[in-house]
């Protein structure tokens, strides 16, 4: 039998389905008793929300994370203004950030959400009139992330039964969605799932890999498929998985005439390279250039001149001019793969009296907007090789990001997570995850990442404030709150005081 949430929150998402259907412009206000809560959707957007509850509301939620002192909230709410226009007022009052805008609008949903589903029973109506407002500084959030928080608890049995009778059929992201799908909530199996889909399995193996239950497999892509963010692409058998890896055979000692001989090598060939013009860096030229072939030449120079391959020597210097190398292989790879800016280059090379070679390109030095798309580049390199659990290679990618745009808190955030799993970064990687919470101090996410951190290296102080500021900005993070009491839990067995922790 289910639950009552899960029946409440299968009938809100029939109540949501019935009201979309009709029209694209649309209001639902769910009530209970003297108590009431209003979605305003447009299409696929929810546009505002509002509620009874006044710690629900979009002010009061700024109010609690400090972003606005009582008086000003108090100024602002004494207008006859609607509500929608009121929390516009305050956003452009506040000079919010996209991000902050959007974080606490996100929160106000699941707080919304959260306490719609205690409800024991409730009543709806669907309403056309003053719906469809856009306010001009509050983006909408998408109608997806309310059906995910719903389906969560009551998902799809039919195209879970569906699922599993396709367990060997591939399932797809739709890429035409991704940028809906990486701003919402998701929790680590859902990222999971994710990552796993994009890399081409198919449920079966994914449950084979041991990851999650079968089940649970299921039931997400189930989920995601409801939400339309996958789409089946036909019967393909599953990825063998990988073949265990060979024991490792003891490494030869190094000698200082070793290292000596290979920092010759790599200094040698990095003023090589700084007399090669971009095709050359990848054995080609303008005449023969294909965008195969570069990403063929490229993967084989990066695999070859990885950083980590010679982190075995341990020299600082050999490991900076690895990084330097790397660097150099990404911003030409940057550029010839983009027609737009491959064809500046080609126009560079046609109209300069020199070659423009590694060295003078660099001298002379990128356009601004051409570093920004750079830095983006090697974050979607650096977050897809994390995805695929290859740490140690996104550190390199992730690094760059941050040096073009060190100012970037999703940067910071990605570069300390992938540091925090490899042992001789995780120093490095606490000071990238606070300097992401400095710039963007509302990313949940981040203070979870940094928590484990410190509770990995036995700084129990360190991960409970860490966790403690999390909930600071959302009160009901289910792992904020397990990882709490299992430090607790710790902690009494040891005879500590774990309430005392806390005192103001």
């Amino acid at each position: 039998m289910k639950d009552r949430k899960a029946v409440l929150a299968a009938k809100i998402l029939e109540v949501i389905q019935k009201a979309t259907a009709k029209t694209a412009d649309v209001r639902i206000i769910f009530s209970h008793k003297d108590s009431w809560k209003s979605i305003d959707i447009s299409g696929e957007d929810i546009l505002h929300i509002d509620s009874t509850e006044i710690t629900e509301k979009y002010g009061a939620l700024l109010l609690m994370n400090k972003l606005i002192a009582p008086s000003d909230l108090k100024k602002a709410t004494a207008s006859d203004s609607k509500p929608w226009q009121v929390d516009d007022a305050l956003i452009a009052s506040l000079k919010l950030d996209a991000s902050q805008v959007r974080k606490i609008f996100s929160l106000q949903l699941s707080r919304l959400i959260h306490t719609l589903l205690d409800w024991p029973t409730l009543s709806f109506k669907i309403s056309t009139r003053d719906s469809g407002h856009r306010p001009a500084s509050k983006k909408p959030l998408p109608l997806s992330e309310l059906k995910l928080h719903l389906l969560r608890l009551a998902p799809p049995e039919e195209q879970i039964r569906e699922i599993r009778e396709k367990k060997d059929r591939l399932f797809l992201l739709d890429s035409s969605k991704l940028a809906v799908l990486r701003h919402l909530p998701l929790n680590a199996r859902e990222g999971n799932l994710l990552s796993r889909i994009k890399g081409r399995l198919t449920p079966e193996a994914i449950a084979r890999e041991g990851q999650l239950p079968p089940e649970q497999v299921f039931e997400l892509v189930a989920i995601f498929r409801a939400l339309g963010f996958i789409e089946e692409d036909g019967h393909l058998p599953a990825i063998p998985p990988a073949p265990e890896p060979a024991a490792p055979t003891a490494e030869p000692k190094v000698t200082d005439n070793d290292i000596s001989a290979i920092l010759k090598e790599i200094r040698d060939y990095r003023e090589e390279l700084d007399n090669k013009d971009y095709y050359e860096v990848f054995g080609m030229t303008r005449d023969d250039f294909s965008a195969s072939r570069l990403k063929t030449n490229y993967y084989a120079l990066a695999k070859k001149y990885h950083p980590d391959k010679f982190r075995k020597y341990g020299s600082e210097e050999i490991n900076r001019l690895m990084e330097d190398v790397l660097n150099l292989f990404n911003t030409a790879y940057d550029v010839l793969k983009d027609p737009q800016r491959k064809q500046n280059y080609d126009t560079e090379c046609n109209t300069s009296e020199l070659k423009p070679t590694v060295a003078s390109m660099a001298k002379a030095g990128p356009r601004p907007q051409e570093m920004d798309q750079i830095a983006l580049d090697n974050f979607q390199q650096g977050r897809n090789l994390i995805q695929l659990q290859k740490y140690a290679e996104a550190i390199s990618f992730l690094r760059r990001s941050v040096q073009i745009k060190p100012e970037n808190a999703e940067y910071n955030a990605y570069l300390g997570y992938a540091m925090s799993k490899v042992p001789q970064f995780r120093k490095e990687a606490e000071k990238h995850f606070l300097r992401s919470i400095e710039i963007n101090p509302m990313s949940v996410n981040t203070y979870l990442h940094l928590g484990r951190l410190y509770k990995d290296a036995h700084l129990a102080n360190k991960a409970l404030a860490v966790f403690q500021e999390a909930l600071r900005w959302d009160p009901e993070n289910k792992v904020a709150l397990q990882e709490i009491d299992e430090i607790s839990g710790v902690r009494k067995s040891r005879g500590g005081l774990f309430g005392g922790l806390f005192k103001k």
